[in-house]
């Protein structure tokens, strides 16, 4: 991987600059939706995103480079990292130095399901299908929280309450693709769509991700359709809906079949910031050609050589794209400061540690 995008615009910044995690956090109040008025004259010819690597959280044996990279920051400014060592969860601190590296005091024969920001900037972790979830505290100990939750939720909200996007196969909430759930499990309401409908050829088109809005609202899009919608959780009723403009997204219903066939577009990850919407997109790679097939195990540079990660910055009422930024490597999202997190190689592919960017909307000079 060569990382050509990561050349351009990209600085290092003095950790000792660096805001603190309260600074970071999307805003929600009138002063937020004011900045983000600022910035509605913009479009990608004016404007741009640039990304600012703040620290490397090193490897060293931990084993971060996970599949799916799945880092969340706490409200002291820590980075609890999952690790394909069983049932670790390893800890930075916010300069990037590793401090330790936690289990919980059970028996965890396989890695940490899912790391999710809860309550209170705390940090929740789930380690079997069906348990209970663990908050991680202060003290780096984990504590049971609520009952056993079987579906694995995106949102922890600040009553306890959790949004679950994903299908929940029973006659009373099949073909609804968000759900809130309740601390010990329970489905609470069932909503995402106009009416309920779940086909496994459609599942991009059906299924939802999701993440905080202003007001105690939520954020939802398709995973393969550019569109923003706006739901209210306190009674399953969509608010707005709104198509990202966008030349360059193409729709997709279902996953591609297998790797000779073109990588379609997903919409990964979203979240909103000054009144604005961010959304991080994974699109095929314009060196992309059908490969020749060779077995071989899992690696960075395999599983994510077909792709480009796409960031843009929307204005949610227009679906109107103030900004745009398309880069080789892969990004995921660390919630809840919208900071983003890629791979760190050392020069010969090897697994040097994770990256975690800053990213920000400016205006070009």
């Amino acid at each position: 991987m060569n990382n050509r995008s990561l050349l351009a615009g990209v600085t290092a910044a003095a950790v000792v600059a660096w805001c603190t995690p309260a600074s970071l956090a999307p805003h929600v109040e009138a002063r937020g939706l004011d900045v983000g008025q600022a910035w509605r004259d913009c479009a990608p010819a004016s404007c741009e995103i640039s990304l600012t690597k703040l620290v490397t959280l090193p490897d060293a044996g931990h084993r971060l480079h996970t599949p799916v990279l799945n880092v969340v920051q706490d409200g002291e400014g820590r980075f609890f990292a999952r690790s394909l060592n069983s049932g670790y969860v390893v800890v930075f601190d916010r300069t990037g130095r590793f401090t330790s590296a936690v289990k919980a005091g059970i028996e965890a024969p396989r890695i940490i399901l899912m790391l999710r920001s809860g309550p209170g900037a705390s940090v929740m972790a789930w380690l079997v299908p069906g348990g209970p979830a663990f908050r991680i505290g202060s003290d780096l100990q984990f504590t049971p929280w609520g009952g056993n939750v079987p579906h694995l939720p995106e949102i922890i909200r600040s009553d306890g309450s959790m949004i679950v996007a994903q299908q929940i196969r029973t006659p009373e909430h099949a073909g609804y693709p968000i759900h809130v759930v309740d601390r010990d499990g329970r489905v609470v309401r069932s909503f995402g769509a106009d009416v309920a409908e779940y086909r496994s050829d459609l599942s991009l088109l059906l299924d939802r991700i999701v993440a905080p809005a202003s007001g105690g609202m939520i954020w939802a899009a398709p995973r393969g359709r550019y569109s923003l919608e706006r739901w209210d959780p306190a009674t399953g009723r969509r608010l707005s809906r709104v198509p990202i403009q966008s030349s360059w997204f193409v729709e997709s219903a279902a996953p591609r079949r297998d790797d000779s066939t073109r990588p379609t577009a997903l919409f990964t990850a979203l979240w909103e910031r000054d009144g604005l919407v961010w959304a991080l997109v994974r699109d095929v790679s314009p060196t992309w050609k059908p490969p020749v097939k060779v077995e071989q195990p899992w690696s960075v540079q395999a599983g994510n050589a077909d792709h480009d990660w796409v960031l843009e910055v929307v204005e949610p009422a227009s679906g109107k794209v103030l900004a745009s930024r398309r880069v080789d490597f892969a990004l995921s999202h660390v919630p809840p400061q919208g900071l983003l997190v890629s791979y760190a190689l050392t020069p010969s592919g090897g697994a040097a540690g994770v990256d975690v960017w800053q990213p920000e909307l400016k205006r070009k000079e």
